[in-house]
């Protein structure tokens, strides 16, 4: 083999040699772009996460704490809530006229008939069960009388009539999910299942006749439960009983 030949030879194994050099620094050059990319997303979409989950802090408090803030914090004119997120907090005036006018109240009415200026007796309140499963009294009983009309304490819809136990029951299922039932009360014959009812509104009548294995004779059960498994037994009564939220100037945490 000649000089000439082995010399094309090595000049050809040469320029290989710098392709495949040039290859493989440009495979590491896409491969850093790559992972600088997926750093990048990764960074924008969990700091969008983050502000999109950010809590919103509002506090509540009684009516006295309530005065005793507005004591504290007299030369403040208008009371404030900030809404905390990732970004500086947002703050929302409302005068001091407009938080008394506009209180947040939970009222219901009492389920049976009754005067104005007194309320129905009650010859059992709720007893809360240390657990589901143990003994209590899930409601209250309230005095009545053979076929008196049961009545929506608030706007709702028929969720169940029929017998529970040897008992006629009827039960509404109100807004957020909440359930109140009726015992023994046989639903009104121009009502089904899924009729809506308005506050005030009768929707059964007490019979004793068909009640058996009823506790009490003379009265009205009524019980306040989220239907959960096991339900979450609620006190009626906090229903009844007007309540005032109250929001409290936003303080940051140490």
């Amino acid at each position: 083999m000649s000089v000439q030949t082995r010399s094309a030879q090595f000049q050809h194994r040469i320029q290989l040699y710098r392709q495949q050099q040039r290859f493989a620094r440009l495979a590491a050059h896409k491969q850093y772009m790559y992972l600088v990319v997926c750093a990048l997303w990764t960074f924008c979409f969990g700091s969008i996460v983050c502000f999109v989950s950010a809590p919103i802090s509002t506090y509540a408090m009684s009516t006295n704490e309530t005065n005793s803030a507005s004591t504290n914090y007299s030369s403040q004119s208008n009371s404030f809530i900030q809404i905390r997120g990732s970004k500086p907090a947002k703050s929302i005036t409302i005068s001091d006229s407009q938080s008394q006018h506009k209180q947040c109240r939970i009222r219901w009415q009492w389920p049976v008939e009754h005067r104005q200026d007194s309320v129905p007796t009650i010859l059992r309140h709720f007893e809360k069960p240390p657990a589901a499963w143990l003994a209590g009294h899930r409601g209250i009983d309230i005095k009545s009388q053979e076929q008196e009309s049961v009545i929506a304490p608030a706007r709702g819809v028929i969720r169940y009539a029929g017998i529970i136990a040897g008992v006629p029951t009827v039960s509404l299922q109100h807004q957020e999910g909440v359930v109140s039932s009726y015992q023994p009360a046989r639903l009104l014959p121009t009502l089904h299942i899924g009729s809506t009812v308005t506050q005030g509104e009768p929707f059964g009548v007490i019979t004793y006749a068909q009640s058996s294995a009823m506790h009490c004779t003379q009265c009205l059960h009524w019980g306040v439960f989220m239907p959960e498994h096991p339900p979450q037994y609620r006190n009626p009564m906090q229903y009844i009983e007007p309540q005032t939220i109250v929001l409290k100037p936003y303080e940051p945490r140490s």
